[in-house]
């Protein structure tokens, strides 16, 4: 048995799972949990982005028209905008919900200082 069938049939079983499946199961994820999914690969990245849409979508967010494109952000993250959405609205270091105050870091950003939400 070649060593790329015993893999696959041994340790990602998960990708024989429907997609509804796991989507169902995405969403009962916490969303720190939930952001570390959706950097697995890119087919769990689309699932959790439509996860993170039904979560955006009910508290009433919308994306903006045109979505701003950091320098030097991940070609990935922009292709997921409810997740980049959520991210921007989360506790930089939980990514929990909730009213927090921001903090600036004199970070190397081209922009000048980042701000981050943190709880």
């Amino acid at each position: 048995m070649q060593l790329e069938e015993r893999l696959e049939r041994e340790v990602f079983p998960l990708t024989k799972l429907p997609d509804g499946l796991l989507i169902e199961v995405f969403s009962r994820l916490q969303s720190d949990h939930l952001t570390r999914c959706s950097s697995v690969c890119k087919k769990w990245a689309s699932l959790c982005e439509a996860v993170f849409s039904k979560i955006c979508t009910a508290r009433g967010w919308v994306l903006p028209r045109h979505p701003r494109r950091a320098a030097g952000a991940a070609v990935l993250l922009n292709d997921l905008p409810w997740r980049a959405l959520y991210c921007r609205r989360a506790c930089y270091a939980c990514l929990k919900l909730g009213d927090y105050p921001v903090r600036k870091f004199s970070g190397s950003s081209r922009a000048g200082p980042m701000l981050f939400l943190i709880c």
